[in-house]
């Protein structure tokens, strides 16, 4: 079982890289240059009427640029391939998980008594007894209002 997982997982692998390298670079994101402008009001010089002074303004234009990333191409196509692999996988981890041995759960008391000295038995019996009587005496209300 092993071994089969091991190769489950290589030929998968190897199916989505040669499909990522074949035909996926399109659909990573570009990056693209964008400019923009913005004017900026310079004063010339200065028109002088007597005691009236008037700045002669101009405009200086700056050229910024940055770089967007366009999103990511999307196909129908690929969205349903994805589900598609998604459901068999699911089905045939359900269907695996049914063909497993059904065990009932082991008699925990039983287990040990077999698995303990009568010493380490007695001391376990009595762990559990201290461990029922301290939650019965458990009041909620210290957990909850504090």
């Amino acid at each position: 079982m092993g071994k089969f997982s091991a190769l489950l997982f290589l030929v998968t692998g190897v199916f989505f890289a040669a499909y990522t390298f074949l035909y996926g670079s399109s659909y990573y994101p570009n990056i693209v240059p964008a400019a923009f402008l913005d004017s900026i009001a310079i004063n010339l010089d200065w028109a002088n009427f007597g005691t009236l002074s008037f700045p002669i303004q101009v405009d200086n234009f700056l050229v910024f640029q940055e770089f967007h990333s366009t999103p990511p191409g999307f196909t129908l196509n690929e969205s349903y391939l994805f589900g598609g692999i998604v459901f068999l996988v699911a089905v045939s981890v359900l269907a695996l998980a049914s063909t497993f041995k059904k065990n009932t759960f082991p008699d925990f008391r039983c287990s040990l008594d077999y698995s303990l000295d009568p010493h380490q038995f007695q001391r376990l019996k009595y762990w559990i007894t201290q461990l029922k009587h301290a939650a019965n005496n458990l009041d909620y209300r210290d957990f909850f209002y504090r």
